[in-house]
């Protein structure tokens, strides 16, 4: 058997090369699909993509958008024929306490990267391992708490559920292309989805 003797610095280029690889795939994720929560967690190594062939992917604003809103009809099409109760009992803590959902889905954030953090340098490979499943764990959620958020908002307007979600895949197809304004929008209600749906596990 061969062993391989790694230094610190060929560690740490190793973990530096995980962390922008796994970060590379998880932001062209979330820009297909509008989450915010990885993308926030890896913005500071968007830099570090170029090296490792982040252009032979690239998709134009107008296949993003059409990504978004087909994923967008996927997933809130799920919600509302087999999860209708559950997004009854979320869009209740969405319309009592959206300040409070939206710092919950803020703390849950927060405290993923820091436990994800502390696991990797305490705990090495597989602490980045369990590090990726909570981040993975947490962008799933953030998933659907953007777009339970989004029909939550779009059912003040319109009496139809149906109604609602095709607007919401519009809005977050249109957010795409505009990317300032969408990405604080994405971020707002993403969030507050998120921490409504912490808040209905929790109470």
């Amino acid at each position: 058997m061969r062993w391989r003797f790694l230094t610190t610095a060929d560690s740490n280029n190793e973990f530096m090369f995980s962390c922008s690889t796994f970060a590379m795939a998880v932001s062209r994720q979330l820009a297909l699909f509008g989450v915010f929560g990885a993308s926030l967690a890896f913005a500071g190594v968007a830099v570090a993509q170029e090296p490792f062939g982040a252009t032979d992917f690239y998709l134009s604003p107008f296949e993003r958008a059409a990504a978004n809103f087909v994923f967008t009809l996927f997933v809130g099409g799920a919600v509302l024929t087999l999860g209708h109760n559950y997004f009854d009992s979320v869009r209740d803590h969405l319309r009592l306490a959206p300040g409070s959902s939206f710092l919950w889905g803020l703390g849950v954030l927060v405290t993923t990267l820091g436990v994800g953090v502390l696991l990797t340098l305490f705990l090495g490979g597989i602490g980045r391992l369990v590090f990726t499943a909570l981040l993975l764990g947490f962008v799933l959620v953030a998933v659907v708490g953007r777009v339970v958020a989004y029909l939550v908002l779009f059912g003040w307007l319109v009496d139809r559920r149906w109604l609602a979600l095709g607007l919401t895949a519009v809005v977050g197809a249109v957010f795409l292309v505009v990317p300032p304004l969408g990405t604080v929008a994405e971020l707002l209600v993403a969030s507050t989805g998120t921490g409504a749906m912490f808040r209905n596990y929790w109470y």
